[in-house]
Order: structure tokens, then C-alpha cells, then sequence
């Protein structure tokens, strides 16, 4: 599977400092301007952490396996890409 590509978050976070200082909104209105900004994180945050996910899974199933001990590797010579770490 190939990586997924995670979009940049172009969230307004400045929904309320950008309202006037005398609102002429509804209540409504203005509640719904006060939820914008946690409700596109989240919305952008549940999109986004499934792909996340997989990209880390991904790169976590391609990494070599390191096998830590403390005897030498069972051929002798490393030959078979094993790494030991002894201490």
C-alpha cells in the first residue's frame, strides 16, 4: 500500500476575534460561530488520523527487524543482516 498523503489543515481558528464588536448575529448565530473552529478540527482530525495510522503502520512493517541479545548472531559473520547488541 502506498503512503497516504495527509492534507495541511486549513482550519479558521479566528472565527470569533474576526466577528465585530457589536455582533448582529441570532444566538444561533453566534453559538454556531463559536463551535465552528472545534468542530473543523475534529471533522479534519477523524478524516485524517485513519490515514495517520496506516502511514505509521506502513512504515513500521518496512523497517528491518532488529533482534537484540546478548550472544552473536548464529552464523558468525552477520552475513544474514541481523543486528545484535550486547551489553
Amino acid at each position: 500500500m502506498a503512503r497516504q498523503n495527509i492534507p495541511d489543515p486549513s482550519i479558521g481558528t479566528n472565527v470569533i476575534s474576526n466577528l465585530a464588536d457589536r455582533p448582529t448575529l441570532t444566538a444561533a448565530e453566534l453559538k454556531a460561530k463559536f463551535d465552528k473552529a472545534p468542530n473543523d478540527i475534529i471533522s479534519y482530525l477523524e478524516t485524517n488520523i485513519p490515514k495517520i495510522n496506516a502511514n505509521f503502520t506502513e512504515l513500521y512493517t518496512d523497517m528491518p527487524n532488529i533482534t537484540i541479545g546478548t550472544s552473536a548472531p548464529s552464523d558468525g559473520d552477520g552475513s544474514d543482516g541481523d543486528i545484535y547488541i550486547q551489553y
